[in-house]
């Protein structure tokens, strides 16, 4: 409940739940406390910088608690160093979590492995979070939170690898490649940039910091910036296919097709993962210069990335540009259909998340 607070940021009643934490499970909450940060903006992080500076000086909060959470908060949990031995009060928590394996495992419910993985995730044991998680997977019932544990579990594995191979190769570019993809997924967009940056000054023209730089950039919507970073990789590559994309990106952003165009032909080679997107921009290039046949063709081969049904839906207009009614209301039933299923998957994810971290709290 911590982090929900902290979520919609009412760091009040945040406040008064870490208080009562800490009064009960100081150990705990030292363990576990760069936590709460975690996928935080960067906005975020600094009003909650800001809250913990006035309530120190006031003297609401305790100033040991103050010193931790700020400690943990300059640290960022992506450098967090790896786990020290755990304290026997966290030790007690690694037992609570096995209690409740041990009660799955002798036939109770999917909710009871659910609390579980939380708790094993809060306890540090990241691995055992992540094995227990993908029993959840294997149910439909809990599959979108047996997804969401996993997933989380899963990042907190690779970052302290991470942090394990950074400590044995501090300068490398590739780790600070690596450092900027992880903080990019999670939005925090200074920080990859940073060190995005932090390669490129060990090794100028790495495609793999240029095209995390771009990327970056675009999703900022710093169209000029992101389209020079993928120019340079185009300078020694000029057939590269995701520095192709990404300057198609920022070409059909601007509604300039006819120039993307190009460009998306030769990412037509790219890997099997990123084509539906190709095949995505390539019709709306079709559709902008009246080329229905083609735009319809294209955005049909996008459709296995179509999850909220906006490419069903653009494919109906084309349908009904082109004189066939029927088409077109076919692909409005689907649009209609996987909107509704998003919707759906987007709140049960929140209800068994929620539920789940209510029982760890």
């Amino acid at each position: 409940m911590v982090r929900v607070s902290l979520n919609d940021g009412d760091y009040e009643a945040a406040g008064r739940r870490l208080i009562t934490l800490w009064e009960s499970k100081g150990e705990l909450v030292q363990t576990n406390a760069h936590f709460l940060w975690d996928g935080l903006s960067s906005k975020q992080l600094d009003e909650i910088g800001n809250s913990l500076n006035r309530d120190g000086a006031s003297g609401s909060f305790p100033p040991d608690l103050v010193e931790t959470l700020k400690d943990s908060l300059h640290r960022g949990d992506t450098t967090q160093p790896l786990p020290s031995p755990p304290s026997s009060q966290h030790r007690r928590k690694d037992d609570s979590c096995g209690q409740e394996m041990a009660s799955h495992d002798q036939g109770s419910s999917s909710e009871a492995l659910l609390q579980s993985v939380a708790c094993l995730f809060y306890a540090g044991d990241y691995r055992t979070a992540a094995v227990k998680a993908r029993m959840l997977v294997v149910n439909e019932a809990s599959r979108s939170a047996g997804l969401y544990w996993e997933i989380k579990a899963n990042q907190k594995l690779a970052v302290l690898a991470l942090d394990e191979a950074g400590r044995n190769a501090p300068n490398s570019p590739k780790m600070h490649v690596l450092l900027g993809d992880i903080f990019r997924q999670r939005e925090r967009y200074p920080e990859a940039e940073a060190e995005y940056k932090k390669a490129l000054a060990v090794s100028s023209e790495l495609a793999g910091a240029l095209l995390g730089l771009s990327t970056t950039y675009f999703l900022e919507n710093k169209w000029d910036e992101a389209l020079s970073s993928a120019e340079r990789v185009l300078k020694e590559n000029s057939n590269h296919p995701r520095a192709n994309l990404l300057v198609a990106e920022v070409l059909v952003a601007r509604h300039e097709y006819a120039g993307a165009e190009p460009h998306l032909k030769v990412s037509l080679a790219a890997d099997p993962e990123i084509l539906p997107r190709v095949h995505a921009l390539l019709g709306n290039c079709y559709a902008a210069s009246d080329r229905v046949p083609e735009a319809i063709h294209e955005l049909e081969l996008a459709l296995p990335s179509d999850e909220d049904g906006g490419i069903h839906y653009q494919i109906a207009q084309l349908y009904k540009k082109s004189g066939d009614p029927m088409a077109a209301a076919a692909a409005l039933k689907v649009t209609q259909q996987l909107k509704q299923e998003h919707v759906q998957r987007d709140t049960v994810i929140f209800r068994e998340i929620h539920q789940s971290l209510q029982s760890s709290d």
